[in-house]
């Protein structure tokens, strides 16, 4: 007998067709390497753009380094973002 967690499950996600799913940044390369978020991190303290980041990671999206920006700062590696120097 499902609990009543599982039968809350079985009666509202597996039994209703989902309609009109959004995948989220599905062509972006959203995986990093410690070492390669460490100098990130580095490089937005030392002031440098999205397109220098871009070209040091090799990184053809800009999406891909705002997002481990944004990954960086919610995680405490990174203090601020300034947003106004990133679109240079």
């Amino acid at each position: 007998m499902p609990t009543l967690a599982e039968g809350w499950i079985e009666k509202t996600l597996l039994t209703k067709s989902r309609r009109n799913i959004v995948v989220l940044f599905e062509d972006n390369d959203l995986i990093w390497d410690e070492k390669e978020l460490n100098c990130l991190a580095k490089m937005n303290r030392d002031g440098c753009s999205v397109t220098e980041m871009m070209n040091v990671f090799g990184r053809e999206d800009p999406d891909e380094i705002f997002l481990a920006l944004f990954y960086l700062a919610k995680i405490g590696k990174i203090k601020k973002i300034d947003l106004r120097r990133l679109i240079v």
